[in-house]
C-alpha cells in the first residue's frame, strides 16, 4: 500500500504492476550510484547482494538514507523481508497486517504442495541463452521456493547460479 512512494525499480522488479512504469536504474547487481541518486529519492532500499559493492558503498555515503533487506530463501525469510521494508517505510502496522496475509496463504500452499507431493526432482534454469543453461544451486530463491512445493533441487553440487552443461543436465535426472 506505499507504492505512490516509489521513484524508481531495478530491472528485476516487477510488483506492483504500476512499477513497470517507473525509472529502471539498472539489473541490480550493476547499479550506478549516479543513476539511483538521479531520481532524487528520500530512502533507498536494497537487497542484500546488490552492487557492484562499489556502488552500494557510495550510496552508503551518500545523504540518503540506506536499507539493506535481507535475503530469503524460505517462508520465514519472506516474512522477515516484509517486516524489514515496513519498518524503512514506517508502517510497521501495515508490514504485519500483510505479513499474516502472506504467511498464511505459504501456509496454505505449503499444506497443498506436501499433500501432492512426490518429491519431483526440479532442475530451475534461469536462462538458456546461446545453448548454455545457466540453473539454480542451492542457497538460491530458486532452491527455496523449490523446497517449499516440496520438491527436490536436481543441482545440490553448488551454491548459487551456474552454467551446467547438457551432460551435467542429464546426470542431475530432474
Amino acid at each position: 500500500g506505499e507504492q505512490h512512494r516509489l521513484v524508481g525499480r531495478d530491472t528485476t522488479s516487477s510488483f506492483p504492476p504500476e512499477a513497470q512504469a517507473l525509472p529502471d536504474v539498472g539489473y541490480m547487481r550493476a547499479l550506478s550510484a549516479e543513476g539511483v541518486l538521479s531520481l532524487a529519492p528520500d530512502l533507498l532500499i536494497a537487497e542484500q547482494g546488490a552492487g557492484p559493492p562499489e556502488t552500494m558503498d557510495l550510496l552508503a555515503q551518500a545523504s540518503v538514507p540506506l536499507v539493506i533487506v535481507p535475503d530469503a530463501v524460505d517462508g520465514p525469510g519472506i516474512l522477515a523481508r516484509i517486516a524489514a521494508v515496513a519498518d524503512a517505510l514506517g508502517v510497521p502496522g501495515k508490514g504485519a497486517a500483510l505479513s499474516d496475509e502472506v504467511g498464511a496463504a505459504l501456509q496454505a500452499a505449503q499444506a497443498a504442495a506436501e499433500a501432492v507431493s512426490e518429491g519431483k526432482r526440479v532442475l530451475f534454469v534461469l536462462s538458456a541463452q546461446g545453448g548454455r543453461l545457466l540453473v539454480s544451486g542451492t542457497g538460491t530463491a530458486a532452491d527455496g521456493i523449490i523446497r517449499m512445493a516440496c520438491g527436490v533441487n536436481a543441482v545440490t553440487g553448488f551454491d548459487g547460479y551456474k552454467t551446467l552443461t547438457d551432460e551435467a543436465a542429464a546426470l542431475a535426472r530432474p
